[in-house]
C-alpha cells in the first residue's frame, strides 16, 4: 500500500491520493463525524463568491469542496495533482472542468481567478511557501485566498479529546474500512506535526499575501458519533443476517477499533474538563425501500479482505450469506434497525476556538 511520509515527496502523496480515491469523501465524512459538509459551508461563507467570479479550487479532489461555489453562481475550476481524484470527480460531476495541477507549479497565467481557495491540501504540499506564492502570482490585484485546514485546538481540555481520537481511534477504523489505511496513519501524523495559527499566517505573509487573519473552526461544543453494532437487528430473523453482523463485529475486533467509543469518551471528557457532558443514543429503522437497505451486505462487503484474512468466514460462506441477506432484505415486510448513533457532547468553560 501507499503511502506518504513526512518529506511529502510529491510522487508519494499522490499515489496515496490516487489509492483511496473511490472511497475518499465516504472515508472523510465517517472520520470527521460529518464534521467536513460545516467545514465547507463555512468556507463557503468566508470566501463569499459572487456569481461570475473565476474561483481556483486547488487540491479539490473529486469536487465536493468546488460544488458549493459552483451553485453560488461562481466559475470554479477544480484543481489537484492526483490523477485518480481527477477520474472520480469526474465521473460525478462531469461539468466541472477538473484540471491536472501542481500547487507549486500551477498552469495558470498570472492573474487568472478572483480567488484562491484550498481545502485540506496545504499539508501535503512539499514546498509551502512555494505554493502560496504561486496562488498570488495567479490572484488578480485584490483578490482572495482562503486556506482551511487541519491545525492546533486552541482550548486544552478539547486539545486532549481531539488528541486521543487522532491517534488512537482514527486509525484503527481506517484500517477496517479503508482500501488504504496506512494513508490515515499518514494523516493523524501530518496534522500532528502541522504548524499552528499564527506561525501559518505568518508564512502566508512572507509569500506575499496583505491582511492575513485566521477564524478556528469546531470547538467549545464536541460532539461524537458511533455506530454500535449491538443493535443490528433484522424482522424477521434470518441466518444469514446473523452470519454478517456477527463477521462485521469481529472484523472491526480484529484490527482494533474500539466499538465502545462513545462510552469510553464520556468518561474522558469528564476527566479533561468538560462540563454538562451527555450521552445520548437515537435507533435508526430501515425498510426494503430505503436507501439504506444494503447497509450490512454492502458494509461487510467493504470488509471482504479482513474478514476472510482473519478466518471468519470463508469466501464461499461469505459469498452466500451476502445472497442470501440481499434476497430476505428484499422481501416485503422485512425491516431492520440499522444502529444506534451514540452522541457525546459537553462546553468547555470559556467559549472556545
Amino acid at each position: 500500500m501507499n503511502r506518504a511520509g513526512l518529506d511529502k515527496r510529491p510522487s508519494d502523496v499522490a499515489r496515496m491520493f490516487d489509492d483511496v480515491a473511490a472511497r475518499y469523501d465516504i472515508m472523510n465524512d465517517l472520520l470527521s463525524l460529518g464534521q467536513d459538509r460545516r467545514w465547507r459551508k463555512q468556507v463557503l461563507t468566508a470566501l463569499d463568491p459572487k456569481p461570475g467570479e473565476i474561483v481556483l479550487d486547488i487540491a479539490a479532489g473529486t469536487g465536493t469542496s468546488s460544488e458549493p461555489f459552483d451553485a453560488a453562481g461562481a466559475h470554479v475550476v477544480p484543481a489537484d495533482f492526483s490523477l485518480g481524484m481527477l477520474r472520480e470527480g469526474k465521473k460525478r460531476r462531469a461539468d466541472l472542468g477538473f484540471t491536472a495541477a501542481d500547487a507549486t507549479k500551477l498552469p495558470f497565467a498570472d492573474a487568472s481567478f478572483d480567488a484562491v481557495t484550498m481545502s485540506f491540501g496545504l499539508r501535503n504540499v512539499v514546498d509551502v511557501t512555494g505554493a502560496l506564492a504561486e496562488f498570488a502570482r495567479v490572484t488578480k490585484p485584490g483578490g482572495r485566498l482562503l486556506i482551511c485546514e487541519f491545525s492546533h485546538p486552541t482550548n486544552g481540555p478539547f486539545r486532549r479529546v481531539y488528541t486521543e481520537y487522532l491517534m488512537q481511534a482514527l486509525p484503527p477504523v481506517a484500517r477496517a474500512v479503508s482500501s488504504n489505511p496506512e494513508s490515515y496513519v499518514y494523516l493523524a501524523e501530518s496534522i500532528q506535526s502541522w504548524p499552528a495559527q499564527r506561525e501559518l499566517a505568518e508564512q502566508i505573509k512572507t509569500a506575499g499575501w496583505a491582511d492575513v487573519e485566521w477564524r478556528n473552526l469546531t470547538g467549545g461544543i464536541v460532539a461524537l458519533q458511533e455506530p454500535d453494532a449491538g443493535t443490528l437487528v433484522c424482522y424477521p430473523p434470518h441466518p444469514a443476517w446473523d452470519r454478517l453482523k456477527a463477521a462485521l463485529i469481529g472484523a472491526f475486533n480484529g484490527v482494533g477499533a474500539d466499538l465502545e467509543l462513545a462510552r469510553r469518551l464520556y468518561h474522558v471528557m469528564y476527566r479533561a474538563g468538560f462540563q454538562d457532558v451527555q450521552y445520548r443514543a437515537a435507533l435508526l429503522g430501515v425498510r426494503p425501500a430505503d436507501p439504506m437497505v444494503d447497509y450490512l451486505p454492502s458494509t461487510v462487503e467493504s470488509l471482504r479482505g479482513t474478514i476472510l484474512r482473519l478466518g471468519l468466514l470463508s469466501e464461499g460462506e461469505l459469498d452466500a450469506a451476502l445472497a442470501d441477506c440481499r434476497r430476505h432484505l428484499a422481501t416485503p415486510g422485512t425491516s431492520f434497525t440499522m444502529y444506534t448513533v451514540a452522541q457525546v457532547w459537553g462546553r468547555t468553560s470559556q467559549r472556545g476556538n
